[in-house]
């Protein structure tokens, strides 16, 4: 199951970078947090309105933007128009 349509891309939030959609929350200070080993659960209470879903978003579109397009059907995060938000673009838009 694919979370992504939780990450959007607002130029007038947070200077336009990924975050989870109705927040102000970039994904990068997500998975900044969770690579820090702050547990989901501290996370979650110290960021309100977000939900487990959220975090599993952040950590799918990092795995989304740090994996070779060749490998990211293996890795099950194959981004095809479905899966991923129109509103982000694809990784290798994202990259340019």
């Amino acid at each position: 199951m694919s979370f992504l349509h939780r990450i959007t891309l607002e130029p007038g939030v947070c200077h336009g970078q990924p975050i989870i959609q109705g927040t102000r929350y970039p994904v990068a200070l997500l998975v900044d947090l969770l690579r820090a080993g702050v547990t989901a659960d501290e996370v979650l209470t110290d960021c309100p309105g977000l939900t487990r879903e959220d975090l599993v978003a952040a950590m799918m579109y990092a795995t989304l933007l740090t994996t070779p397009e060749k490998n990211r059907a293996a890795t099950g995060f194959d981004c095809g128009p479905a899966d991923h938000p129109t509103s982000v673009g694809s990784p290798s838009e994202l990259r340019r």
